[in-house]
């Protein structure tokens, strides 16, 4: 699928436990700091709550949803 926020594709990953994540390379870009309050916004996770690899350095973000 298109990347609503950054353009391109949305990124994906299989999670081991069964489930998937789709993501914009927004949610992943380490000096996104005008993002920084949205990041979470740009993570769908679907049957899981396992984060990639990628997405781990952010997951104190992605996982603070009031």
């Amino acid at each position: 699928p298109k990347d609503p926020l950054a353009g391109g594709v949305l990124r994906q990953w299989a999670a081991p436990g069964g489930g998937r994540v789709l993501w914009s390379s927004a949610a992943a870009d380490p000096d996104g700091e005008d993002y920084f309050f949205n990041r979470d916004a740009g993570v769908w996770r679907v049957g899981t709550r396992e984060l990639p690899p990628e997405l781990l350095p952010f997951a104190d973000d992605i996982n603070d949803v009031d």
